[in-house]
């Protein structure tokens, strides 16, 4: 079943993901864009190393995407045949920094 990317929005209708994925050098918004595609194709079937669910939030799952030195990751859920992108960012250390948490924790509250 093929599934359709989404980008969380604010309320304003302003979408951080996009605004995240724009600003991206183009090597890894190339690798991005062809990794959101698989991702709609064969959902969570893709598996590691570039889907791993998040650890204590249920329903939660990471995108990891390595483009040159840096590894971004994309937080999602799954709902009525959507990936909904939550949050963005650029991980630089082995831990999910807490600030990165709280920001999909608070947008999950929001859906």
């Amino acid at each position: 079943m093929k599934l359709n990317i989404e980008y969380y929005k604010k309320g304003s209708g302003v979408s951080p993901i996009q605004e995240f994925v724009e600003k991206l050098p183009y090597a890894a918004k190339a690798k991005t864009i062809k990794t959101f595609l698989l991702l709609e194709d064969y959902g969570l079937e893709i598996g590691m190393p570039h889907v791993k669910s998040v650890v204590g939030i249920k329903g939660a799952w990471e995108l990891r995407i390595k483009a040159n030195t840096n590894i971004y990751r994309y937080f999602f859920v799954i709902a009525d045949n959507k990936v909904i992108i939550l949050h963005a960012f650029c991980k630089k250390s082995q831990e999910i920094p807490k600030k990165e948490l709280k920001i999909l924790k608070n947008r999950l509250k929001e859906m």
